[in-house]
């Protein structure tokens, strides 16, 4: 049985860990990234988080906001099971 993405980024959430991504973004370009997520906005499936492009070694930083992603961007999505990214406690 596949677990839905929304499933995936609830349990990360409840776990604390980081979820391995796959992302086509507004160029249709597909990234692979390693994500934790700060904060979600429902209403414009934007996702706030802290990005991590493995295949690169490094974090993802945006100087003038945060980082974030559409949710209607993610193809797949797996959580990392022996990771630890602290999910803020509002969240």
């Amino acid at each position: 049985m596949k677990v839905s993405i929304k499933n995936v980024i609830y349990q990360a959430i409840l776990d604390n860990k980081w979820i391995e991504i796959e992302y086509v973004n507004s160029k249709k370009e597909t990234t692979n990234y390693y994500i934790g997520i700060t904060d979600i906005n429902p209403s414009n499936g934007k996702i706030s988080c802290e990005i991590f492009n493995a295949y690169k070694n490094r974090m993802l930083e945006n100087k003038d906001e945060k980082n974030f992603i559409y949710a209607s961007g993610i193809k797949n999505a797996k959580q990392l099971d022996q990771s630890y990214f602290e999910s803020p406690s509002a969240l």
